[in-house]
């Protein structure tokens, strides 16, 4: 399974998890919460620590241009490559360099 699948795997899946375990929370008892917020940790922690295979960059951490200055920030979207090196991350990515 490449990156973005399990990215978006972790997201597809996790999301209802913590609705459930909101929900449960509301519904049931507070001492769900601890549930809660131990999940958000993991998934955030997961998504975060997913990087570039050649030269270990974080994958959600993309530059952007902001009033002329480039500057890197965490995003949700998945490039297709490496922002750093130009390493496909995802196997259906064009042959080549950017």
């Amino acid at each position: 399974m490449n990156l973005r699948r399990r990215i978006y795997a972790t997201a597809i899946l996790g999301l209802p998890l913590l609705a459930l375990i909101a929900a449960l929370v509301v519904l049931v008892h507070p001492a769900f919460i601890l549930v809660l917020l131990v999940l958000q940790f993991a998934l955030g922690t997961y998504v975060t620590t997913r990087r570039c295979p050649q030269c270990r960059k974080a994958v959600l951490n993309n530059p952007v241009t902001f009033f002329g200055t480039k500057t890197f920030i965490w995003t949700v979207r998945v490039p297709e490559r490496c922002t750093l090196c130009g390493t496909r991350l995802v196997p259906g990515a064009p042959q080549k360099e950017p």
